[in-house]
This record gives structure tokens, sequence and C-alpha cells, in this order.
């Protein structure tokens, strides 16, 4: 086998093994259309399950990567990823609890309209800066988000046209601005929950502006 051959066979294969690996935003964005165009990852329910898979090139695959084990280290825009497609993505659902958001500098908007997501989200947002819009619209998410905000300046109603309530925010104290405006809201049940619990001072300390 000529050389350059062995060479190009030793590159596919170690991208094999290591995966699904976006570089940019782009990339991304391209490996969810794939699955958005592909009827099987949308069950009987419409709602955009957990079969998306790709292959090492982000072309969809049956016997790819499965969406929660993209390897999205290289990523540092996730802005509007699930609303590009944004039928298809209404109705997502899918487990995306572990990926890598340690290089992630803005998620504005990321799960905006999602209106049926509501998965743990296990990220490092330590580097984001911006979370404007970030589950606007998001109406049944309400897991916990005991995030390291230190960063974020931008975070305007973040959580408006909300139904549900974020159970755990434990950490939301150390927004790295001050400022907030709860009237804002349109999210009356998170508003409920600060006023009645006693840890609105919290909360209007950690700039959640709703």
């Amino acid at each position: 086998m000529p050389s350059n051959m062995r060479v190009v066979l030793a590159c596919l294969m170690l991208s094999s093994a290591y995966g699904f690996s976006p570089a940019s935003k782009s990339d991304l964005e391209d490996a969810l259309d794939e699955c958005c165009r592909n009827g099987d990852n949308v069950d009987l329910m419409g709602t955009f399950n957990n079969d998306c898979r790709v292959d090492s090139q982000g072309t969809y695959d049956t016997d790819g990567d499965h969406i929660g084990d993209w390897d999205t280290s290289l990523v540092t825009d996730m802005s509007f990823v699930f609303k590009r497609a944004e039928v298809c993505f209404e109705t997502m659902n899918a487990n995306v609890t572990y990926w890598n958001t340690s290089s992630v500098t803005t998620m504005e908007s990321t799960f905006k309209d999602a209106t049926l997501f509501n998965q743990p989200l296990q990220w490092d947002v330590s580097k984001v800066t911006s979370m404007d819009y970030m589950f606007n619209g998001a109406t049944l998410f309400n897991q916990p988000l005991d995030w390291n905000t230190s960063h974020v300046t931008n975070k305007d109603f973040m959580f408006s046209k909300f139904s549900s309530r974020v159970n755990s925010m434990d950490d939301w104290n150390t927004f790295a601005t001050q400022e907030c405006d709860l009237t804002r809201s349109s999210h009356e049940a998170l508003r409920d929950e600060i006023t009645k619990s006693g840890r609105a001072p919290a909360y209007q300390m950690a700039g959640l502006c709703v």
C-alpha cells in the first residue's frame, strides 16, 4: 500500500476513534441540522429525541456518536445553536448533560423557545459572559443550575416566558454584574419562589434578570 494511502487511513482511524469533535459553532450547527433532516430522530410525539448520531465528520450515521457524547470542547460560541433549525429544535429534548462547554464565552439564546427541553446541564460556564435569552421560552425547563457564573455580564430575560421553576441556583450569587430588575420578568413562578423563600436579596445580588 502506498505510504500516502497509509497516512490517510491512519488519519481516518484516529478521527473515528476520537469521534465527532466540532471545531466551531458552524460545525456544531451543521451536525444538528443533519439530525433534524433525518426523521428517525423525531419520535411519535413529535419530540426531537436522543437518537441524534453523526460520524466523525458530522454526517448523520446510525452507528455514529450519540449527541450526548460529542466533544464540544473547541466550541466557543453556542448562541442560538438550537434555533437555526427552529421547527425541529422547538421539540428538542436530547440529553446534552455532559457537553464540554469549558471554552464557551456566549450562550445567548442557546435554548430559546425549546419548549420541551428539560434535561440536566452539568456544564462548565466559567468563561461565559453572555446568557441573554438563554432559556427564554423554554417553558418546561426546571433542572438545577448550580453554575459558576462569575464572568456573566449579560443575562437579560434569560428565563422570561417561563411556566416552570428552576430547582436550584445556589451558586448564582457570583454574577460579574449586580444590577437586576425583577419587575421585567414574565416568570411569575420564579419571582414568587424568590419572595416566599426569603431569598430575594441573594437573587438580586446575583443580578438574575429574568
